[in-house]
């Protein structure tokens, strides 16, 4: 058998063989050895070793290709250049480009496409004129509005998909013209008095220590701000986030991770959440330490992406301290974070704390939720979902899985937008009562709304109750014959099912859910022993 030539690294004509791929066999079942080759244009192709080995073929047809005159994209091809062909761009520009990146579009222009289809182009109100400068990458070009002004525009803003840029503000002013603008000049509150307007719906406002801030009519008007930090300072726990080391750390680190906003510019922590929530907020103050008061506004509407919402009540909890603000950052939690937010590493979050701090993420971003799938019974089917950035919400499956042994499902949070979100969602009774078992295990703060679909979950079909300890317990089952009396009595439903009840049923009829509300099924009669010993007391059976 010969001996096998390895020709990697070696070099035919304009040929670099790059490695072996699938090898090629013909008709007759002769099977040939085949490289994957790099020519010098920058093409792959695929060769035969003895095609190659006998010079057959010394490039990957680049050097027979003649693309002098021609106008590919923007480039129009001058003259051959020893490294590809010498080109013009339609802006003037010119350059070398290889044969690869000019016949598969990999450059279609000296990089002034964005901008140069857009001369003379009407946009709204805006028409662009002429080319202005590029900064770090981004191309800035300048526009006339019909209003008269000429404006610096950034290309990027005129051609994204949402709220693109059509005008230099003006019609930002006459929106604002049209919400009956009232003029707050010299108005005074709390602690700030109002200077001018700024003309982008912001008011200058000054404190009376002398410190001067921008803001919204609708946040003075409001009382949200009475007046600027310095004069309202309030104590807290500075140091509360230097080390994740408790339930109430690693829960409210989830909660910022996912519906907070830290600003560390300004050093301020910020949470907002319907009034219907505020108990949690409470919770946190309690565990920051923190001696402020929790605002309330109430908003009838807000505006997002050009679209009018109606909005609950609002409660807001509000917290100044430079070095809780850089904690979070270097636990994770940084301002703009929607996009680009990491599930903590081991340094940060202790293992043993995953659960705390994942609830604290399905508290702020997640939904429990379910369905009636059987309006005779009522029974629920429960969900439990969960969206955030891809690294956190692939870091929360790999741990749920590993634990349960679950699927859950993973979809694009915008099935129209290219963004770095997702959304988890899970289903089946049992996976997600075992799933809020572990994540409420030892656990001392939670958002009630949603603890408290985990108690109906807990109690579907009355397989549990609460004893005088607060805490859950099995309900007992008792079996009795047709005239009351005991025969047997099981610590819970499922331990019916040894001797061969269905314990589905036996829920049924412990209930009283069967016809003419009855209790009665395979010729016994069955009560959960609190209920029976109810009845009893209240003489409605003797």
């Amino acid at each position: 058998m010969p001996k096998f030539n390895d020709l990697t690294g070696r070099i035919f004509g304009e040929l670099t063989v790059i490695n072996r791929t699938d090898d090629y066999i013909d008709s007759k079942g002769r099977k040939y050895v085949v490289w994957n080759c790099l020519c010098s244009c920058g093409n792959y192709i695929k060769v035969q070793s003895r095609i190659l080995t006998n010079n057959n073929t010394k490039h990957c047809g680049c050097k027979d290709i003649d693309l002098t005159g021609q106008k590919i994209n923007a480039w129009t091809v001058l003259r051959k250049d020893k490294n590809g062909w010498f080109c013009q761009c339609q802006c003037g520009n010119t350059g070398v480009i290889s044969t690869n990146n000019l016949l598969n579009n990999k450059s279609k222009s000296c990089g002034c496409s964005s901008w140069f289809d857009l001369i003379d182009k009407k946009l709204g109100r805006l028409t662009v004129i002429k080319y202005a400068e590029t900064i770090n990458n981004h191309s800035y070009v300048w526009c006339k509005c019909d209003c008269g002004n000429e404006k610096k525009i950034k290309v990027s803003d005129l051609n994204k998909k949402y709220k693109p840029t059509r005008s230099c503000g003006c019609i930002n002013k006459e929106r604002i013209g049209k919400l009956n603008f009232v003029d707050i000049t010299g108005k005074k509150y709390g602690k700030w008095t109002v200077i001018k307007y700024n003309n982008n719906g912001n008011w200058l406002c000054k404190c009376e220590c002398g410190t001067e801030k921008s803001m919204k009519a609708s946040t003075l008007n409001s009382g949200l701000s009475k007046g600027c930090r310095n004069c309202f300072k309030f104590d807290i726990d500075d140091h509360f986030f230097d080390i994740i080391d408790s339930e109430e750390k690693a829960y409210i680190l989830g909660f910022l991770y996912a519906d907070g906003y830290n600003n560390n510019k300004y050093k301020r922590i910020k949470i907002d959440l319907q009034s219907d929530d505020e108990n949690i907020l409470v919770k946190i103050k309690h565990a920051l330490q923190y001696t402020g008061e929790i605002l309330h506004y109430n908003f009838k509407t807000k505006i997002f992406n050009g679209k009018e919402y109606k909005v609950k009540p609002t409660s807001r909890l509000n917290l100044y301290s430079e070095n809780l603000s850089n904690q979070l950052v270097d636990k994770g939690c940084i301002q703009n974070k929607t996009y680009k937010v990491d599930f903590p590493n081991n340094d940060i979050l202790p293992i043993y704390l995953y659960n705390h701090f994942i609830r604290g993420l399905i508290d702020g971003d997640g939904h429990i939720g379910y369905w009636i799938d059987n309006k005779k019974t009522g029974h629920k089917k429960f969900s439990l979902s969960l969206t955030g950035t891809t690294e956190i919400i692939h870091n929360v499956c790999k741990i749920i899985v590993e634990k349960f042994n679950c699927k859950p499902d993973l979809r694009s949070r915008f099935k129209d937008r290219d963004n770095n979100n997702l959304t988890m969602s899970i289903c089946g009774n049992k996976v997600i009562e075992g799933i809020l078992d572990w994540l409420y295990s030892d656990s001392n703060i939670y958002l009630d709304r949603k603890y408290n679909k985990y108690i109906e979950l807990k109690e579907q079909n009355n397989k549990t109750m609460y004893n005088q300890n607060n805490t859950y317990c099995m309900r007992k089952v008792i079996q009795l014959d047709l005239n009351y009396i005991l025969i047997n009595e099981y610590k819970s439903l499922q331990e019916t099912e040894k001797d061969g009840f269905n314990s589905s049923s036996i829920g049924f009829a412990c209930k009283g859910k069967f016809k003419n509300n009855s209790h009665q099924h395979k010729g016994f009669l069955w009560y959960y022993k609190d209920d029976y010993e109810l009845l009893v007391n209240k003489e409605e059976i003797i």
